[in-house]
């Protein structure tokens, strides 16, 4: 077998190694000033990236979270 990939990920200003298994969310929107989609944080706790998403969908804008490792 070949060997393990590592990913990064960006927390609280200290890019580190994720570890398998642990859930990270990420909330990703529709930015219609550049029309490009952009991410908003990295949340190791679901209800944290879940409060983060109602803020911008209460202004209107699209958004959603992305889950991985979980």
């Amino acid at each position: 077998m070949g060997k393990k990939k590592k990913f990064y990920k960006y927390t609280e200003g200290v890019s580190s190694i994720s570890q398998n298994g642990n859930p990270t969310f990420l909330l990703r929107f529709h930015d219609e000033g550049s029309n490009s989609i952009q991410n908003a944080g990295s949340f190791n706790e679901e209800e944290k990236a879940i409060e983060e998403l109602n803020k911008y969908l209460k202004e209107g804008i699209c958004s959603w979270i992305v889950s991985y490792n979980g």
